[in-house]
C-alpha cells in the first residue's frame, strides 16, 4: 500500500517536472518570435524609410521641413510598434511560466496528498 503511493506520488512529482520544463520552453518560444517579429519590424520599417528617401530624393525633395518630420514620425511609431511586440512577447512568456509553476505546484501537493494517505491507509490497516 505505501509502495503504490510512493510510486504513485513519484509519478506526480515527475509530470510536475515535465509540466514545468515545458513550460519553460513555451516561455522561451514566445520570447524568441517577440524577438523576430521586432527584427522583422525593424527590418521593414528601415526598408520602407529607404525608399521613402529614395523616391524624395528622386523627385528633388530635400530632407528638410515636412518629409524629414514625417519620417521621424514613422520611425517613432515603428519604434512603438516594435516595443509593443517584445512586450506582448513578455507577457506571453510570464503567463507560460506561471501556468507552469501553478500546474507544477498543484501536482507537487497531489504527491503529498497521495503520501500522506497511503501512509494513513497502512497504519489504519495495522
Amino acid at each position: 500500500m505505501i509502495v503504490g503511493s510512493v510510486i504513485s506520488a513519484a509519478g506526480s512529482i515527475s509530470a510536475a517536472n515535465l509540466q514545468e520544463k515545458a513550460a519553460r520552453h513555451d516561455a522561451d518560444l514566445a520570447r524568441m518570435e517577440a524577438e523576430e517579429a521586432a527584427r522583422r519590424a525593424r527590418r521593414d520599417t528601415s526598408a520602407r524609410l529607404a525608399r521613402r528617401r529614395a523616391i524624395d530624393a528622386a523627385s528633388g525633395t530635400t530632407s528638410e521641413g515636412s518629409p524629414l518630420l514625417i519620417r521621424q514620425d514613422s520611425a517613432r511609431e515603428a519604434e512603438r510598434e516594435v516595443r509593443h511586440i517584445l512586450r506582448g512577447g513578455m507577457a506571453r512568456a510570464g503567463a507560460y511560466q506561471k501556468a507552469g509553476r501553478g500546474g507544477a505546484g498543484a501536482r507537487l501537493v497531489d504527491a503529498g496528498s497521495t503520501l500522506l494517505s497511503g501512509i494513513s491507509r497502512a497504519l489504519t490497516i495495522r
